[in-house]
């Protein structure tokens, strides 16, 4: 799942919060962060373990970086 299928799911009341906690665990403004929710921002590689931990693994390595992740990474 993109992670921006992802956002538009979670409740409203609880989106700040999730742009919050990315943040912070990310050390990233929330412009940043909103700037890789809508795709306007390529998100970094090192920056991609904590976003499939924060999204319960609802988005994949390969979704947020399919030029570094492939398919076949996924399994490991």
């Amino acid at each position: 799942m993109k992670l921006a299928k992802y956002f538009s799911k979670i409740p409203l009341e609880k989106r700040k919060e999730f742009i919050s906690a990315m943040s912070e665990q990310l050390s990233k403004s929330t412009v940043s962060i909103r700037s890789y929710i809508n795709g306007h921002r390529s998100i970094q590689a090192q920056d991609v373990k904590v976003i499939v931990e924060l999204t319960n693994k609802n988005v994949s390595k390969h979704d947020l970086r399919p030029d570094v992740f492939s398919l076949e990474d996924e399994a490991a």
